[in-house]
């Protein structure tokens, strides 16, 4: 017995029939048609089931006398009786040499061997519709001409309602629904398609760069569809294949057994990314080194000492070619100056070449200094595909390479915030130290940038000796030696002092800038302060005030250190006037 399904009206079936006479119980297949045929075939075969040739011994030949078929049909509708219905088949069956469906012997004429008849009873009543969700019975008997009989039993269910829509998920069973990817190959699964009729027979599947319909899934080799598979009802997942990047569908629709398809179900989507995320405008709250250039083939950067870079657009065919050669190449791990914010600097053709020859080159033993074991640091991110999973903050200890894993204090999730703070991390002034901070995106794709190295600047500078001020010509001097003033955690000279002259509580002047970067040969000292003597004698206002220069001396993260020099005095401002000579008498 063979059980069959259909979706509505009772289709076009085919058998095959084998001589013993055998009538194999597989089901050929099963078609919709309004005239109700039955179709089947006959042929010849031995006991057990193999096809007989031509003068085989023991072979039998078909005669061309109508057969006769019992036939019971459709048992279940009420329209009918629960009595079998006779019908013979027709005598107009001829065979002709040559024709597809016809059996021709070396002796003996041929036999046709495929014969349909039509239930036009059923259809003159109205009841070749059948009613959903129910079984429907047939009964065929093939008699040949020695008496023979075989006997098969079709059981059909009529099945018109769709299988229940289900879920399309990317991602592997039992797992969680991922929308991104770095791979070339993703794992799709779903579930809740449901049929209660005829249950699931297969699923047709295809990924787009959009959602598909039903009728897409028809024709299933449309340009749109970038691949697609059938697979039985029996699974539940496939891995799809995909090597471009963007964004792609996946479309799922499932057949029942009466081949009625369900309403297409999409996904929401998965995005392949092959590109780790960017992180850009790193800075360290308060973080601050001494300015220096950085070489990265024809351009050439100005890192102020903020942390910031200024991309320089000078002319000077020298310098170029000094930098040129340098050359400074960013390794994997560091991308420290490329992450580092930018500033735009106007007329950057100003900057004289002679000053540029004074900046150093930065190397990666450049020392930035925080002033506290506070630690603040915030960035921003450009990825233009994947959503940010997490960002990670660690910290390395300083060696001669810059380092890729954290060696100090091990990596901690900001929960997607673009901004990080250390209180009390625990590291000494005399330790130097990298922060590392990594981008993970959804993709599972990442990038780790080291900043640093650092060192925490905790206390003020310090003085060896108090510089004395000097009166040459029409300028007050304030001079000083390399060793005069030194920080202990900087390896540099002190980058900026300011001056301010006073006498007794009275300061006459404002603060007076003085930088290392624009310091000026000096007759006597490494280092000088010069300020023009006239200015300061209109405070002199007692004649012979005593004035002196309260000296502040500021390390590069903004700690200083308050001195006073020794007094001294003004020269006049008025040149001596005239005189008168009188004589004197003697008495």
């Amino acid at each position: 017995m063979a059980s069959s399904y259909w979706r509505s009206s009772l289709p076009t079936a085919s058998w095959s029939f084998f001589l013993l006479p055998v009538i194999p119980s597989s089901l050929v297949s099963f078609l919709a048609c309004p005239t109700m045929p039955i179709s089947w075939n006959i042929f010849t075969s031995d006991s057990a089931g193999n096809p007989l040739k031509p003068l085989q011994s023991g072979s039998f030949m078909l005669s061309t006398r109508p057969l006769y078929i019992p036939g019971r049909d459709l048992r279940t509708s009420p329209s009918f009786s629960h009595e079998p219905e006779y019908i013979f088949l027709p005598m107009s069956y001829s065979c002709e040499s040559g024709v597809d469906t016809c059996y021709c012997p070396i002796i003996g004429k041929c036999e046709y061997s495929n014969y349909t008849l039509d239930l036009n009873k059923l259809q003159s009543l109205g009841t070749h519709v059948g009613n959903h969700n129910r079984n429907y019975y047939f009964t065929l008997t093939a008699t040949n001409n020695a008496g023979l009989s075989s006997t098969e039993h079709i059981d059909i269910l009529v099945d018109d309602s769709p299988p229940e829509r289900g879920i399309v998920l990317e991602g592997p069973v039992d797992g969680n629904d991922i929308d991104y990817t770095s791979e070339n190959s993703f794992i799709v699964h779903w579930f809740g398609f449901i049929d209660h009729e005829s249950d699931i027979k297969m699923y047709r599947i295809a990924i787009a760069n959009s959602c598909l319909s039903t009728d897409d899934l028809e024709s299933p080799h449309q340009d749109i569809i970038l691949q697609y598979k059938e697979l039985p009802s029996t699974e539940q997942s496939v891995v799809m294949n995909y090597n471009n990047t963007g964004k792609v569908f996946t479309t799922v629709v499932a057949y029942n057994y009466a081949m009625e398809p369900s309403k297409a179900v999409c996904s929401d989507g998965i995005l392949r990314d092959t590109t780790p995320p960017k992180l850009k405008n790193i800075r360290v709250s308060h973080a601050k080194w001494r300015e220096t250039l950085f070489c990265d083939g024809a351009t050439t950067f100005l890192l102020t000492s903020n942390m910031e870079k200024i991309i320089l657009t000078i002319k000077y065919p020298d310098f170029q070619r000094t930098c040129f050669q340098i050359n400074q190449s960013m390794n994997e791990c560091n991308q420290m100056i490329q992450s580092l914010p930018t500033r735009i600097m106007e007329n950057d053709d100003a900057i004289p070449e002679i000053l540029l020859n004074t900046i150093p080159i930065y190397t990666t033993k450049e020392f930035a200094f925080i002033p506290s074991d506070h630690i603040h640091i915030d960035w921003e991110i450009d990825d233009g595909k994947s959503q940010i999973d997490d960002f990670y903050i660690g910290i390395a200890r300083y060696e001669n390479d810059v380092p890729c894993v954290p060696t100090l204090l091990d990596y901690k999730p900001t929960h997607r915030n673009t901004r990080f703070s250390f209180h009390h991390a625990g590291i000494g002034s005399n330790e130097p130290f990298y922060i590392l901070l990594k981008a993970v995106n959804k993709a599972n794709l990442q990038s780790t940038t080291a900043i640093g190295p650092f060192l925490i600047d905790d206390t003020p500078p310090e003085y060896n000796n108090i510089p004395v001020v000097e009166i040459k010509g029409m300028s007050i001097y304030i001079s000083w030696s390399k060793d005069t003033f030194y920080d202990a955690e900087q390896r540099s000279n002190i980058q900026t002092i300011y001056f301010q002259f006073g006498h007794d509580d009275v300061m006459v002047t404002e603060l007076l800038e003085w930088t290392l970067t624009h310091s000026k040969k000096c007759v006597s000292g490494d280092f000088c302060f010069s300020y023009p003597l006239s200015n300061l004698q209109h405070a002199d206002t007692a004649q012979g005030l005593l004035f002196y220069a309260n000296v502040y001396i500021y390390n590069i993260v903004g700690h200083f250190k308050e001195l006073r020099t020794p007094v001294f005095r003004l020269p006049t401002m008025y040149p001596p006037g005239k005189g008168h000579h009188l004589p004197v008498e003697d008495h």
